[in-house]
């Protein structure tokens, strides 16, 4: 879905603007649920306003599901590195 509001963060819609971007969508990388990571973007930039149609915003959930993924597989292999460590210790 396109959105042409900028109203959960006017400053940065503002200031692309301003630097002569017309059209900017973004995707939203998740971080796994027990993570304590905070929520990320991919975004993608154009200088012409309408450059980006339904299917532009299909493709880029592409790398964002990948880097989604890649952030859970991170945390878990995090995870486990610091449960092989502390296996024989009282305390991390």
């Amino acid at each position: 879905m396109l959105d042409d509001d900028v109203e959960a963060a006017p400053e940065f819609g503002a200031r692309a603007a301003e630097l002569g971007f017309g059209s900017l969508p973004a995707t939203t990388i998740l971080p796994s649920r027990k993570s304590k990571l905070m929520p990320g973007a991919i975004n993608f930039y154009s200088r012409r306003t309408g450059a980006f149609g339904d299917d532009a915003v299909d493709h880029a959930l592409v790398p964002s599901s990948h880097a989604s993924l890649a952030l859970a597989e991170s945390a878990v292999h995090t995870g486990l590195g610091v449960a092989l460590s502390c296996r024989r210790g009282v305390r991390c």
